[in-house]
């Protein structure tokens, strides 16, 4: 059955663009499929399902499952004094570990700058401590798990490690 290419249209710096597959939606993003309810991308050739709100909606929560090799939490781990996160007091809010210079390990996570770390596999995160603590206990599992939030919006995002 034949038909018109299927577009996605994405806003990218406040403005609706129509991409196919296959196109470079920004630098290291590639639009790898469209579906009715959902697009793929590769992100720095990691796949990432976004799946699609209703029309003329954003998203609600962020929430992706990827593949990462052992290699890159290798690679995470040997740099974890400076990748990237901080801690932070909103005014009448409370402490938060926000990544505010995303590194090029981190950014392969699909993490963006910006992003609140809550927990790891379940582990409350209060402090860059934390983090580094949980990177290792976390290096030799089958799935890793983060949450946090993105933009104000709930973000889960699961890793399953390629051995």
């Amino acid at each position: 059955m034949g038909g018109a290419e299927a577009l996605a249209i994405l806003a990218i710096d406040g403005k609706d663009e129509a991409f196919p597959a296959g196109a470079q939606i920004m630098p290291g993003v590639v639009l790898e499929s469209v579906a009715a309810d959902h697009v793929r991308l590769l992100n720095n050739g990691i796949p990432e399902r976004l799946d699609l709100g209703s029309l003329g909606r954003s998203l609600d929560k962020v929430q992706n499952t990827m593949s990462i090799s052992a290699n890159d939490i290798n690679a995470l781990l040997a740099n974890a004094q400076n990748i990237g996160f901080e801690l932070r007091q909103p005014p009448g809010g409370e402490r938060q570990l926000v990544l505010a210079k995303a590194t090029s390990e981190v950014e392969k996570l699909g993490l963006q700058n910006g992003d609140v770390l809550r927990t790891i596999n379940g582990v409350r995160i209060n402090n860059v401590e934390d983090l580094n603590r949980q990177l290792v206990s976390s290096a030799a599992s089958r799935e890793i798990t983060l949450s946090g939030e993105r933009n104000g919006q709930s973000m889960n995002l699961t890793y399953k490690v390629q051995r």
